[in-house]
């Protein structure tokens, strides 16, 4: 990481007629992951006819297969007597083909902290979607990443597009500024935080507003989480929720509640997190209230050996159908390890296998793929056949890489 620290020349002409100059400093910092990965999946028919089987793989050099990729600033000025301010700017960079505009969509943030906390505004992560990224041993990256992160990423990304039917595809999946329902899993924009002071025995947390922006109410967010860390043990309960439209039989929302926890031994650190996840919207032909819900269950450990580092995982969503038409099931094995070559440099490899159950009850959501989105539009990767009694039935992905963090 590079380290500036500077002030302004109105600044320091202050200083010198005996006025103090606050300290200011500055952070450029990066990840560049590249992986060769493969993505294959396998559909198969359920219907009466004759039984068939159909797989599509591809090759693939991947960004993000151990870290995401990005490159970001943060700076902070002391501001004296313990309070400081803070701007965070962070881009995602696909660095498989150097293309694509820059953007700070990962992040996007002012701050003012001291003794009370911090108060942030601008774009950032949701606070019910950092369990499923805290206690999962591949940190929801690669082909590794748990199935409560994908279901949930295509639950938002489905939604978004039974729900904004016009419009260009970029507007009806983002929203405007990647605040609708698509993103609000993830990220949010237009968002006004609070983060607990450090000091409190433990006990963290934050809580998270995101404005709408407009008279449906498209794009809104409202979450918390709270967590207490002490020693070995770590563990965190989380509620958010996204609407993606208030206007009668419009009104539609996804309610995410989860808890998750881990503990390191030392030897070997568990990490485990169960959540629910509920699509509360109306049936399009009757108008009848309907809640689907998601229930998922994610197991893990990492095991650190010297310079080495093996990850596992296991994970399942249920589906339950707030209409009756039956459910389904996803679940996923991932094996991981990572070599590191220094303390910001690793080799890395992972594979997974993921079976799915009565795929056809809900293709778009419980069709999960290798990749944290399982749609093609959003993601270039091979897609399930799910026409012609054809259902999806599983899944395997490969990543071998280098990271290098900066």
């Amino acid at each position: 990481m590079q380290r500036l620290a500077f002030c302004s020349l109105s600044l320091c002409t202050l200083l010198a007629t005996g006025t103090a100059c606050a300290q200011t400093s500055v952070t450029l910092f990066g990840v560049m992951d590249a992986s060769i990965s493969r993505y294959s999946v396998r559909s198969e028919s359920w219907d009466a006819g004759p039984a068939r089987s159909v797989r599509q793989s591809t090759w693939a050099l991947s960004p993000s297969g151990n870290l995401a990729s990005r490159i970001g600033i943060r700076a902070t000025e002391d501001l004296g007597g313990g309070l400081a301010a803070g701007i965070w700017l962070e881009a995602p960079v696909t660095n498989d083909t150097g293309g694509g505009a820059l953007n700070f969509g990962r992040r996007s943030t002012v701050s003012l902290s001291g003794r009370l906390g911090e108060l942030r505004l601008g774009r950032d992560h949701t606070p019910s979607f950092l369990n499923d990224w805290a206690f999962d041993p591949f940190t929801s990256n690669g082909v590794g990443l748990n199935l409560i992160a994908v279901v949930n990423s295509n639950l938002a990304t489905a939604r978004a597009l039974a729900t904004q039917t016009t419009g260009s595809l970029t507007d009806r999946l983002l929203g405007g500024g990647l605040s609708a329902g698509t993103d609000n899993y993830l990220r949010a924009s237009n968002t006004i935080g609070y983060h607990l002071p450090a000091g409190l025995g433990g006990v963290y947390g934050q809580a998270m507003y995101a404005f709408a922006e407009n008279s449906s109410q498209r794009g809104r967010y409202a979450g918390a989480r709270l967590g207490w860390a002490g020693g070995p043990t770590d563990v965190a309960v989380a509620y958010g929720e996204s609407t993606l439209g208030n206007a009668g039989a419009s009104a539609e929302k996804i309610k995410s509640l989860n808890l998750g926890g881990s503990y390191d031994f030392g030897s070997a650190k568990v990490l485990g997190e169960w959540s629910d996840v509920r699509n509360e919207r109306h049936d399009a032909a009757t108008l009848a209230s309907v809640s689907d819900r998601y229930q998922g269950l994610l197991a893990g450990i990492t095991i650190p050996v010297g310079v080495h580092m093996v990850r596992a995982s296991y994970s399942r969503v249920q589906f339950r159908s707030g209409q009756g038409t039956g459910d389904s099931s996803v679940n996923k094995l991932a094996l991981g390890y990572v070599h590191n070559l220094s303390k910001r440099t690793a080799l890395y490899t992972t594979i997974s296998r993921i079976s799915v159950g009565n795929g056809q009850n809900n293709p778009g959501i419980m069709g999960a793929t290798p990749l944290v989105v399982s749609s093609p539009i959003i993601m270039p990767q091979p897609s399930y056949v799910t026409t012609g009694g054809m259902r999806p039935a599983g899944a395997l992905g490969f990543d071998m890489g280098l990271r290098m963090m900066f």
